[in-house]
């Protein structure tokens, strides 16, 4: 997305030819731009897969259920947030402070509270191991 003083057609020709998938023009609302995201965060993984699997355990992308050896299973928030998180980073290390600073919404998420949350994901059959000093990754299926 660009966000762009430019308001003439041949630079926002020029945005979309390299890549752009939607722009905004200043002054802009803010709101208008969570909006935007959202809706190109939703569209780019939606477009991908309606599932995610990952060993015995099943992530309906658009219900957003979870299936544990066919049986539909309910987690708390903050764990379903981590849970789609890591799911979506298969294979990526995500640094501490960005995933704390994804799964908190309206409560504080502190590093023994996500050590917590992990382990009860570990206990799912997900292979999340700890970074030493830069955080966890949720390691691909072997």
């Amino acid at each position: 997305m660009f966000i762009t003083a430019l308001t003439d057609i041949n630079s926002l020709s020029t945005g979309f030819e390299i890549g752009a998938d939607d722009y905004i023009k200043k002054p802009f609302d803010f709101d208008e731009l969570l909006v935007r995201i959202k809706a190109l965060l939703k569209k780019r993984f939606s477009n991908k897969k309606k599932y995610i699997k990952y060993k015995n355990l099943s992530y309906n992308i658009e219900k957003e259920e979870i299936s544990l050896d066919g049986e539909k299973i309910h987690l708390p928030p903050v764990q379903m947030r981590l849970l789609k998180l890591f799911l979506k980073n298969i294979g990526k290390t995500l640094p501490k402070d960005e995933i704390i600073w994804e799964i908190s919404e309206d409560e504080e998420v502190s590093e023994l509270a996500l050590r917590v949350h992990i382990n009860k994901l570990r206990k799912l059959g997900l292979n999340i191991k700890n970074i030493r000093k830069i955080g966890y990754i949720l390691e691909e299926e072997s």
